[in-house]
């Protein structure tokens, strides 16, 4: 699984950092496309929109290529399960790639595979938005003062485990089939449990192997914390609902209408 994990994880990478950036309308020179170093630009409505879009239907085909059986389930089943994933994934690789680009900037989160936020706060380009605009955004900032904190903290975790490819490659298969509340057939949740004890049989066979560890408990015991760390979905969903009660998004966000 971690091997089949690796190669599609890569190219759902490169799909999604290509579809975003064709979506930009102005894409940097062809040279610097790579997923190592293409340039970060400051996340936008838009662009942020549409790359959360484009992270849901590539997650559809990671799911469908990496674990068989996903292919064979219902349009609901596939569609739900993507979306309890999204949003834990979507956290953890934000937290993952603002590490590496952002070190000096605790408080910035890589919102898109191509962009950042400053998170929930105001820079100096807000003040010439329309007064009711800028109220909105301050009031939003108020309130979800406490979560700056809580993104750092999650850097400040990810950032001392440091995960290997493996490692992060075993959190996002557990995190796909962490099913927890969503509604599927008890076959599913069989389906879901066999995966993450073959995830988990393999970590330990690379542990053991490849890396000739004997005790790595407490490593093992860190990485499956990130599983509850990183599960804020209910979080996400007060977010976007606060975004549009103060209509700082509209109905057609795609994450406001997936709760819903």
């Amino acid at each position: 699984i971690l091997k089949r994990s690796y190669l599609n994880c890569r190219a759902m990478s490169h799909s999604r950092l290509m579809a975003e950036l064709y979506a930009r309308g102005d894409m940097p020179h062809p040279i610097e496309i790579t997923l190592e170093s293409c340039p970060t630009f400051p996340g936008k409505y838009n662009t942020v929109h549409r790359g959360n879009e484009i992270l849901l239907t590539s997650s559809l085909e990671f799911g469908r290529t990496v674990f068989p059986e996903f292919a064979s389930f219902s349009d609901k089943e596939r569609w739900d399960i993507v979306v309890d994933f999204f949003y834990r994934f979507r956290s953890i690789e934000g937290c993952l790639r603002a590490n590496e680009k952002f070190p000096g900037h605790p408080d910035r989160f890589e919102t898109i595979f191509h962009l950042s936020n400053n998170v929930f706060r105001i820079d100096s380009s807000a003040t010439s938005l329309p007064t009711s605009v800028l109220t909105s955004l301050t009031t939003f900032s108020r309130i979800n003062s406490k979560r700056v904190g809580d993104v750092i903290a999650a850097r400040v975790m990810m950032q001392r485990f440091d995960p290997m490819h493996e490692e992060f490659l075993a959190i996002v298969g557990m995190m796909f089939w962490s099913i927890g509340d969503v509604v599927v057939s008890e076959e599913i949740r069989s389906i879901a449990q066999g995966y993450r004890t073959q995830i988990l049989r393999e970590l330990h066979s690379f542990y053991r192997e490849e890396l000739q560890l004997d005790n790595y408990a407490t490593r093992l015991g860190e990485l499956l914390l990130f599983l509850q760390v990183f599960e804020i979905k209910y979080e996400y969903r007060e977010h976007f609902e606060l975004l549009r009660l103060l209509n700082l998004i509209n109905d057609d966000n795609c994450v406001y209408r997936m709760q819903k």
